[in-house]
């Protein structure tokens, strides 16, 4: 029998997925990974998250350090999502009370992902940073409905969720910038971004010093498709999010469009053991849904997507 062959496409893929690893593979190695315009005040909001300790006045003065990370936790605040009183957060402090320390954290990562795309060398990358940004809003929203139905986790945990497993994959689309080149072969980008992005996220949410029982629902979703539906033990936040991740491929653009319920059943049938861990069936999950068309136009807006 004949050796295949190695076409020049494979052997361009080869060399740049070398390339472009051996790079990524030194900034994990020595813990230099971060988004690029990353806010100095970001990661100390972070810490200060992170920290039994704090309160209210210092998360709060530390972000009235930058005006627009202030200006987008009032919007928060303020938004129907998170403000079902109706009653108006008057100054930052009562902000940070209402929004909560998730919330906070989206903030902090929403700015990031805004500055992310308004930097100038990034400017050929920005429409891909953004459909990446928006996936994240969108299984975001999904899983606070889901969240919020199932009772498994608080629905601001699973937006934060949500928001965060996208993470690696805006750093390593960004840190492609320097190989432009890299964009000239068709689906090179894509192929990248799938082998990366998960070790990448780990180390960002490692460094961001995000809860753990974030860090542990993004990896399990992370390594799903190697054990499939069948999960051992009680269901969590991982499932939430997994089961949030299939549905978003079925989001309508708006609530005026049409929900695709012929499709819908056809994933909850190849997914009935996941979606049983849950208690959730079609109907329930075309009523999360619609709860998520309800919001995502909002939270798009609040977040920049």
């Amino acid at each position: 029998m004949s050796e295949p062959t190695i076409s020049a496409d494979d052997e361009t893929w080869n060399r740049d997925a070398a390339t472009f690893g051996e790079v990524l593979a030194r900034d994990v190695a020595f813990g230099d990974i971060q988004l690029p315009g990353f806010p100095p005040v970001v990661l100390r909001v972070q810490q200060l998250l992170a920290d039994e300790d704090t309160d209210l006045h210092d998360i709060a003065e530390t972000i009235s350090l930058d005006p627009e990370l202030a200006m987008l936790v009032l919007r928060m605040a303020n938004a129907a999502a998170f403000n079902p009183s109706g009653l108006q957060a008057r100054d930052l402090r009562m902000g940070v009370q209402r929004v909560g320390t998730r919330m906070l954290r989206a903030a902090a990562l929403a700015l990031v992902v805004q500055r992310l795309r308004s930097a100038e060398e990034l400017r050929p990358l920005r429409d891909r940073l953004g459909a990446i940004w928006r996936r994240g809003v969108t299984v975001g929203s999904l899983a606070k409905a889901l969240a919020q139905r199932t009772r498994i986790a608080p629905p601001d945990s699973g937006l934060l969720a949500g928001l965060l497993h996208v993470v690696g994959r805006l750093y390593v689309l960004a840190r492609m910038h320097g190989m432009p080149h890299l964009f000239e072969q068709d689906g090179v980008p894509e192929k990248l971004l799938d082998r990366w992005s998960d070790t990448v996220t780990g180390v960002l949410l490692l460094k961001w010093e995000v809860p753990r029982v974030f860090c542990e629902a993004v990896e399990a979703f992370q390594k799903h498709g190697e054990a499939g539906d069948e999960e051992q033990g009680p269901p969590g936040l991982a499932d939430v999010l997994l089961v949030s991740d299939l549905l978003a491929d079925l989001m309508p653009p708006s609530r005026a469009d049409y929900l695709d319920q012929m499709q819908l059943a056809q994933v909850c049938l190849l997914h009935e053991p996941l979606l049983a861990r849950l208690n959730l069936d079609r109907e329930a999950c075309s009523d999360a849904i619609h709860t998520a068309l309800n919001e995502v136009q909002q939270l798009r807006a609040l977040f920049g997507a």
